[in-house]
């Protein structure tokens, strides 16, 4: 397991540089999660695990609104996933597990949509897109 600790960054950038470094199965669990017992094998077996879905509310969707009227790069997947009427997205409190290829093109895609956009410091579009990401690149595969 790799532990990476990037103190200038906010949000969850942090959180997938972590995920980007494993090379084995894993699980990331957020320090406010709590998990009263240990995983039932059949969850930690998976291919991917997340803490849960989240559909998104009208808080949600001024934000991803907010993201495309700043025109921000991004894959033409993710820009048509943020202008539906009901944006799914799962929670990261907990994620990780068997299917690294997965969560390395995850990762890919989020550093490519921070970097290209200038969002490393700023907190809540960051979170809520690579959250819906994670969701997108899913319902494609």
């Amino acid at each position: 397991m790799t532990i990476c600790y990037a103190p200038t960054f906010i949000g969850p950038y942090p959180k997938i540089l972590t995920y980007s470094l494993q090379k084995e199965p894993f699980i990331h669990v957020d320090g406010d999660v709590h998990l009263p017992h240990w995983l039932d094998d059949s969850i930690e077996s998976g291919a991917l695990i997340a803490q849960n879905i989240e559909m998104g509310s009208q808080y949600y969707k001024n934000m991803m609104n907010d993201i495309l009227r700043r025109d921000y790069r991004m894959p033409d997947f993710l820009h048509k996933a943020l202008e539906r009427d009901v944006i799914l997205s799962y929670n990261a409190g907990f994620l990780g597990r068997n299917d690294l290829d997965f969560i390395q093109e995850y990762c890919r895609i989020a550093f490519q949509f921070i970097d290209d956009n200038g969002l490393r410091d700023f907190h809540s579009r960051n979170l809520s897109v690579n959250n819906n990401l994670l969701m997108t690149i899913l319902k494609l595969k």
